[in-house]
């Protein structure tokens, strides 16, 4: 298989699907907008977790926290269901608009929404653990990769072959063991991305006028560009791996 024209492809998908993708990343953006909250924070456009802060806060604090969260994790399932929809129905030549995507993308969405639930929630309990036992971070981080490991294409199993959760769930454990080069690819072509984020959002912050604003210009850049063409990018590894076929039809 050529990556390289994997990629391509993958990125030729994205310019002519901007329009579609975009307003499913402006949702994320602005869902991710109100994670201002005392237990969490923003940096390099996502959210995080202060993990103890959040055992100490009150209930009302807790549950804003909760129902935010949960929010936010929806909104990001639903842009990356919709960027794996793209190419599915770009692939059958449907005539697709974004109301008819975002019709399509809802029940996708809420059975991604479950796995990443469990897996969330699993991983905010390791979390909590950790810091409170003054793990180091190193570990924590190990312990999210392969606990996430066979999450990878779960968006793309349910999407390009219409699973339930928990079918889904199984073919993409299944398939991110068998091909796990994809997936370490993937996580080092993500880390390259965040790492360049980072790295703008720093520089953001070292102007005038921009401090306030860097956090919010990293999300665009990783709701709207990142995230979208890393999602395109796994239909194109499972369907020329699983289907021996390449987006070619698509242009």
């Amino acid at each position: 298989m050529n990556v390289s024209k994997l990629i391509s492809e993958s990125w030729e998908t994205y310019e002519r699907t901007v329009d579609l993708v975009w307003p499913l990343g402006l949702l994320v953006l602005l869902v991710s907008s109100f994670l201002m909250l005392t237990s969490t924070y923003i940096s390099g456009g996502a959210g995080f977790v202060k993990y103890l802060d959040v055992m100490y806060s009150n209930i009302t604090s807790a549950v804003i926290i909760l129902l935010v969260s949960v929010t936010g994790l929806f909104m990001f399932a639903f842009l990356s269901v919709g960027a794996s929809a793209v190419v599915k129905y770009r692939r059958t030549l449907d005539d697709l608009s974004f109301v008819k995507l975002a019709n399509r993308a809802v029940k996708y969405s809420v059975r991604v929404s479950v796995g990443w639930f469990f897996l969330g929630l699993a991983s905010f309990i390791i979390g909590v653990v950790f810091e409170y036992l003054n793990v180091p971070s190193i570990f924590l981080v190990l312990t999210f990769l392969v606990l996430w490991w066979g999450a990878i294409f779960l968006p793309q199993t349910i999407v390009l072959e219409d699973l339930s959760f928990t079918r889904g769930f199984a073919k993409s454990i299944k398939y991110s063991i068998k091909y796990w080069p994809h997936v370490l690819f993937y996580y080092l072509l993500a880390a390259l991305f965040i790492f360049l984020i980072i790295l703008s959002e720093v520089a953001l912050e070292q102007m005038p006028y921009f401090y306030w604003t860097a956090p919010f210009i990293s999300g665009i850049l990783l709701f709207l560009i990142v995230v979208p063409f890393l999602e395109i990018l796994k239909c194109e590894f499972y369907l020329a791996k699983k289907y021996k076929i390449t987006s070619a039809g698509l242009k």
